[in-house]
């Protein structure tokens, strides 16, 4: 059994940074096939003064072979966090061989999981017609997953980029803009005002525990708001946009925008799930279009077996005999 730290990881993306997007498609595919399975999601409360919880999240990835993968993805989100300038999502991942059983690694998953999901919501915009080459990006909230969405845009798609970038602490606002521009991007600091006005495509990647964006402040024209942090727009937003998910039956079930608003009355018919899009004619939509999407870990598990693959190649890790 193998233990790969967060730089093991690090050195693979950084390596093999390609793998990622194919990775998130195939993984879609199969599962839109029934080959894949994705579990429901536990989650396991903690008592602490800021929102706490753990969340468990098994998965199956089919793959030719050896090539499949099974394990589980073990979340903790920790909002009391930021204030101790804590990672707020920390992400364990566990796999094991699926023709024996026998566990095959213990992978730190955070940097994985921000990369697929970058991936993933960029996809979705793609399903709509929204491409990053097309227009100004706006991201509000300037953390790691804000890096994650940078990492993506220099890896798959060509062009010079410009983007603006909001946070509550400005430094970190700064240091993105730093980053951005030492990737050749155009980048510059904005008030959330401003993204919402201007940016084409909307990146919602902020530690929010609740709704707090104005709705006359959001968008009514043709514009993609990737609402990675899931709980920044209120309930009665998602009645007046096209919506988009990984899948309707996740979403349901939890305490954040999207699911609210499904329990308050939002028919489910009228929302898309990304899987089925994937390969298809670009969705024919008028006015915003919102991606919600809500951690299906069979995306982490597919790729985390592919980086152990790799890790294992570049003899990264450490190996633990589970049995001595």
């Amino acid at each position: 059994m193998k233990f790969l730290s967060t730089s093991d990881v690090s050195k693979v993306l950084k390596s093999s940074p390609e793998i990622v997007r194919p990775s998130v498609i195939d993984t879609y595919t199969s599962l839109e096939l029934g080959k894949s399975t994705s579990s429901p999601t536990t989650f396991l409360p903690i008592p602490n003064e800021a929102p706490s919880r753990f969340i468990t999240l098994p998965a199956y990835a089919a793959g030719s072979g050896s090539d499949g993968a099974a394990g589980t993805k073990w979340v903790s989100n920790f909002r009391g966090n930021v204030a101790l300038e804590e990672n707020p999502l920390n992400t364990l991942l566990l796999l094991s061989d699926i023709g024996t059983g026998v566990p095959l690694a213990c992978i730190e998953g955070s940097e994985l999981n921000l990369r697929r999901t970058a991936a993933s919501a960029f996809l979705a915009a793609e399903c709509f017609g929204y491409h990053p080459q097309d227009g100004q990006i706006g991201i509000i909230g300037a953390g790691a997953l804000a890096d994650a969405f940078a990492a993506e845009l220099a890896q798959t798609y060509d062009g010079k980029h410009s983007l603006l970038v909001s946070d509550i602490v400005e430094e970190r606002a700064q240091r993105l803009v730093k980053s951005l521009v030492d990737l050749g991007f155009e980048a510059s600091v904005a008030s959330t005002e401003d993204i919402l006005r201007q940016a084409r495509i909307i990146i919602l990647a902020t530690s929010a525990e609740g709704p707090w964006i104005d709705t006359d402040l959001l968008p009514t024209d043709d514009r993609m708001i990737l609402h990675i942090s899931a709980d920044d727009l209120p309930v009665e937003y998602f009645s007046q946009v096209t919506n988009v998910t990984d899948r309707i039956s996740d979403v349901a079930k939890l305490p954040v925008s999207l699911g609210k608003a499904i329990i308050e009355g939002l028919n489910t018919e009228d929302i898309y799930e990304l899987p089925a899009l994937l390969g298809k004619d670009v969705v024919k939509s008028s006015g915003p279009v919102v991606y919600s999407p809500f951690g299906l870990s069979v995306l982490d598990i597919a790729l985390a077996k592919k980086i152990y693959g790799l890790a294992e190649t570049h003899d990264l890790g450490v190996a633990w005999n589970h049995r001595g």
